[in-house]
């Protein structure tokens, strides 16, 4: 049963992708259901990336860093949270679990707001 519900979700999800569709056309409830349909609708979980875990942190450049770029975050240690994610909607998916996508997201902070722009 579990390789029929992922059969018919990898399906909806394909479908969703090779539809010819402008930017304006895009539904992103179909979008949703697709990837719902891939992992199961479970009440109270997210449609993708369901199973993650967050952390905080610093980022430290490397010495040689701000020579190879302008952008603020190779100058100074800056605080950072992060995530780690398994793909899908199914929140008690093994991490062993293949073919999954992985994901993983960043995001850098830094108090003094210099992070918004670089020279």
């Amino acid at each position: 049963m579990t390789w029929l519900r992922t059969l018919l979700g990898c399906t909806a999800a394909t479908a969703c992708f090779l539809t010819a569709a402008s930017a304006e056309e895009v539904d992103p409830a179909s979008i949703v259901a697709a990837q719902l349909a891939a992992g199961g609708n479970q009440p109270g979980v997210r449609a993708s990336g369901a199973k993650g875990i967050c952390l905080t942190g610093t980022f430290s450049p490397a010495p040689g860093a701000a020579a190879l770029s302008k952008a603020p975050h190779f100058r100074k240690t800056v605080p950072v949270t992060a995530r780690f994610s398994m793909g899908g909607s199914n929140a008690k998916i093994s991490d062993k679990a293949k073919p999954v996508t992985r994901g993983f997201a960043m995001r850098m902070n830094d108090p003094s707001g210099d992070m918004g722009s670089c020279p």
